[in-house]
């Protein structure tokens, strides 16, 4: 193989079972789907941090760190004779397909909004034939701030939701009256979070706490 790599992904492929072969790298020899679940999550945060800084240069960098989880889960799920690579490729392109007919089906023009419910409209349909439940798209291992703004999302794809922040405001209200009332066990106060948040601008994925910062300035 040449020192100069040629930027294919065939190339990361190649080089990814090479250093799982018996000739190459006991770390990554090692590796299972389970062991790369840390770094998997870790690089997915790094790669939302440099987007959020939109530090270009680190973001491509970040990228191909992801890229190589990706291709190597794979690549282990091949070796295990469960799927390949091209499997899980051909399993999003006709997914692309399936939920934007707007696009491959026919020509028609909607706007961003109406391509968001569009799809999650044929997500939910497709997840009733498959018999799975309402809400089981949504990883289990997702912060509790993101899995509250997803839950009320997908809540109110079927008009379980309040016609406006106030609403959710009081649900807040009602839940902290609750907590206080059982002696500080939580109530169900995330998802209104779920809904306030939107409301005021911020996506629970892209919240930082304030004081991050601050405090990783006085740490240096």
């Amino acid at each position: 193989m040449d020192s100069k790599p040629s930027g294919t992904i065939e190339e990361l492929i190649a080089l990814v079972k090479k250093l799982r072969s018996p000739k190459g790298c006991s770390w990554d020899r090692k590796q299972t789907v389970s062991s790369l679940r840390p770094f998997m999550l870790e690089e997915a945060y790094e790669v939302a941090d440099a987007s959020e800084r939109e530090d270009w240069n680190m973001l491509k960098g970040e990228l191909g760190d992801l890229l190589l989880h990706v291709v190597m889960a794979a690549l282990i799920c091949e070796e295990d004779d469960l799927f390949t690579l091209s499997d899980v490729v051909k399993g999003i392109s006709e997914k692309l397909i399936r939920r934007q007919p707007h696009v491959f089906d026919e020509t028609s023009s909607l706007s961003p909004e109406e391509v968001e419910q569009q799809w999650e409209s044929i997500k939910s349909k497709e997840k009733k034939e498959d018999k799975e439940g309402f809400f089981c798209s949504i990883p289990g291992g997702m912060p509790a701030l993101q899995t509250a703004w997803r839950i009320q999302q997908r809540a109110a794809e079927v008009g379980f939701d309040w016609p406006d922040a106030e609403g959710a405001l009081n649900k807040v209200h009602e839940e902290n009256g609750e907590r206080r009332r059982n002696k500080g066990r939580n109530g169900r106060c995330p998802l209104q979070y779920g809904k306030l948040l939107p409301s005021h601008g911020i996506r629970a994925g892209k919240y930082t706490p304030p004081h991050k910062q601050k405090i990783h300035e006085e740490i240096h």
